[in-house]
């Protein structure tokens, strides 16, 4: 059985650093969506904020109502 370790750290470190990358990658995706949608589609600044921040809040929302539900 071959281990992909190159720099001889522990296994959790890699799935770390995986985690936290996909984070940044996320973030980034958000600014691309706000620019998408007012650039692209033409809607204002607040309005576009307004619309990203429902639907990000409607996501934690579902989060946290899926955990009360499992409990």
């Amino acid at each position: 059985m071959s281990q992909f370790n190159i720099l001889n750290l522990p296994k959790p470190f890699y799935l770390i650093f995986f985690i936290k990358l996909w984070g940044r990658f996320g973030y980034g995706l958000q600014a691309l969506l706000l620019l998408y949608q007012v650039r692209q589609l033409g809607m204002e600044d607040d309005h576009a904020f307004i619309t990203f921040g429902a639907f990000s809040a409607c996501g934690e929302n579902e989060l946290i109502c899926e955990g009360w539900y499992l409990l």
